[in-house]
This record gives structure tokens, sequence and C-alpha cells, in this order.
């Protein structure tokens, strides 16, 4: 994600050094993105799987905010920072 300029100015700024990037924490040490970071992961996942569908990465990273709250491992039964469950996955890909 070091390629990714918003991401670079970001980490630069917050003192991270390749290879050593930490995740933040929230008060109850649960790791988290920064919405940066999460623009930069729906980035990568649209170029890898939807580059021809047209999903915006906005989007996508929106998704992420509302389903996962940025967590890294999601909330309660939605698992993982997309925390998307196959339904809403199946209506992307539809989409």
């Amino acid at each position: 994600m070091w390629s990714q300029p918003d991401v670079l100015k970001e980490w630069t700024n917050s003192g991270e050094r390749r290879g050593n990037v930490r995740f933040s924490h929230d008060a109850k040490k649960r790791p988290y993105l920064s919405r940066v970071e999460v623009k930069a992961v729906a980035e990568i996942i649209i170029s890898r799987h939807f580059s021809s569908r047209g999903v915006k990465p906005e989007a996508l990273a929106a998704l992420a905010e509302v389903c996962s709250m940025r967590f890294v491992h999601g909330v309660r039964s939605r698992t993982g920072l997309m925390g998307i469950d196959y339904p809403t996955a199946a209506w992307l890909s539809r989409s």
C-alpha cells in the first residue's frame, strides 16, 4: 500500500517505516484502519476483482465503513475488514 500516494503521506506523517507499519487501535485495543487505508484497500480489491464492473473505490470503502466500522476483524457476525456477506457480494457482482 506504500504505492498509494495518500497512504504514503499518512504513514510518513505518522512516522511509519516500510516493512514496519502498525495498526491503529481503539480504546478496547481492537485494530482498525483509517479511512485513507480503507480506500486504498478498496482500490486494490477493485483493481484485482472488479476492474471491468465499474465499481467505484469510494462506494466499496463506504460499504466497508458501514459493515465493519473499519475494524480489521469486523464486527459481530460480519468477519473481516469489508464485513460483506455473500448476498451483498453477489449484489455488488451483479450491479
